[in-house]
This record gives C-alpha cells, sequence and structure tokens, in this order.
C-alpha cells in the first residue's frame, strides 16, 4: 500500500529537482534511490522503484527557523 505512494514521492523529486536540487538530493537518499546526474534528471521518469527496497535514513527537509 505505500509503494504508490513512494512512487508519487520519487515522481515529485525527479520534478522538482531543478527548483530544489538539495532537498531532492536527500529525498532519493532517504528513498534508497541513486543521486540523479544533472543532465539526465528526467530519463529515469519511466524507470518505476524495485521492490523489495530498503529505505534510507530519515532527515528533516525544511527545519524550522529559531524564532
Amino acid at each position: 500500500a505505500l509503494y504508490p505512494v513512494c512512487e508519487g514521492i520519487r515522481m515529485c523529486a525527479l520534478l522538482l529537482s531543478p527548483f530544489m536540487p538539495v532537498s531532492c538530493k536527500k529525498i532519493r537518499a532517504m528513498l534508497g534511490l541513486p543521486e540523479v546526474p544533472e543532465n539526465g534528471t528526467l530519463a529515469s521518469w519511466h524507470r518505476p522503484l524495485p521492490g523489495g527496497m530498503k529505505t534510507g535514513e530519515r532527515t528533516i527537509l525544511f527545519p524550522r527557523k529559531a524564532a
């Protein structure tokens, strides 16, 4: 049941990578995926997530600013 959610997150990270490259690298690391080369970002669009993969370490993407 979580596969479609992870696949959606992967696609969002691919599409947003030109605008938020650092955060999208963190997302790919959390999904356990390799980094995408800058010139081939959308080339991996049609490669679905492999089954039985393990996710990476969780990190905070957008930390809160101190008030």
